[in-house]
């Protein structure tokens, strides 16, 4: 773990001191003894600090730290929109789109560029998530101690989520849920119990894969409980993303250090862009960035390999 490394992370845990109102709510997040927390902030860390606390840190408050660059493109100012919009006019939006399009680089992006302004992210992490386990997960993500209060109910649970944004309501809040699309119809129907506590108080946005809107309008058309109400409460829209241009992609190239613009015009067409509308006019597209991230680094790996070695320095 390098010292910039670890000066980022401090960063963040500043920020996410603000966010959450403690350290002790941190700690609480990053499944450490606030002690840790303390060194950490203070520089002043001892030999119990070791890399995978550092590291577990990161991953819990979002710290990049493989230096891989992102670019500006369509998607990433369409969803940087779609943040703002729900957070200023205190709206409940969804988007949905394939895997691969960027949408968690652009959450994360958003959450730290908004540090301090009551900005909340949540990833789901396993598939088919049950409310009690989402809404512990999320008391978890939002500093909030649950293991002190003895069993709490799925409704317990959601009550004390509920309560912490009606506590921070002056500050206008923001939500932000990832990969919605693996909670279950129960864990997804908590959001109709959010919105009635804070409609048109803070605002909300779910993001998934194209699953998300097939979940939800065919829990509709089959009457579901609860499904028309989500519908209705996420406006009955679902937000679609455009996909990456060949523009795009050489930037991202460029900042990445693959310079070449025929390697550039290679990996766009390897990766089999499709043709879609973009402001009244066709153009292609990307659909799934991680494999281009992947071609991208192999490309500038097997560059490395190939420059000739420097002469050895002769010692007598």
């Amino acid at each position: 773990m390098t010292s910039a490394q670890q000066n980022n992370i401090r960063l963040a845990i500043s920020n996410e001191i603000d966010l959450l109102g403690s350290a002790a709510r941190v700690a609480e997040k990053c499944q450490l003894n606030p002690s840790y927390i303390s060194q950490m902030r203070s520089g002043r860390v001892s030999e119990m600090v070791k890399d995978e606390h550092w590291m577990k840190v990161a991953i819990a408050l979002g710290v990049s730290l493989d230096g891989w660059k992102m670019v500006e493109t369509a998607n990433t100012r369409k969803l940087r929109q779609v943040f703002n919009d729900a957070k200023s006019n205190a709206m409940f939006m969804s988007v949905s789109n394939p895997a691969g399009s960027g949408k968690t680089a652009a959450c994360r992006d958003f959450r730290e560029a908004n540090a301090g302004r009551a900005v909340f992210y949540y990833a789901v992490e396993h598939a088919a998530m049950g409310k009690s386990d989402f809404l512990h997960r999320l008391c978890k993500a939002l500093g909030i101690d649950t293991d002190s209060t003895g069993y709490l109910s799925a409704n317990g649970l959601a009550d004390k989520v509920i309560d912490f944004f009606v506590k921070r309501l002056d500050s206008q809040p923001l939500l932000i849920i990832d990969e919605a699309d693996k909670l279950n119809d129960k864990a997804i129907c908590f959001f109709i119990s959010l919105y009635n506590q804070v409609e048109s108080k803070m605002g909300c946005v779910i993001l998934g894969t194209d699953n998300l809107e097939r979940k939800i309008t065919t829990g509709v058309k089959w009457q579901k409980n609860g499904f028309d109400e989500i519908h209705s409460r996420f406006g009955r829209k679902f937000i679609h993303l455009y996909g990456t241009t060949l523009n795009e992609v050489r930037a991202i190239c460029n900042a990445n250090g693959l310079t070449d613009p025929t390697k550039q015009i290679s990996i766009f067409n390897e990766m089999e862009p499709e043709s879609v509308m973009l402001a009244n006019q066709s153009v292609k597209v990307i659909r799934d960035l991680r494999p281009l991230r992947r071609k991208i680094e192999r490309e500038i790996l097997m560059q490395t390999a190939s420059k000739p070695a420097g002469k050895e320095v002769e010692t007598a």
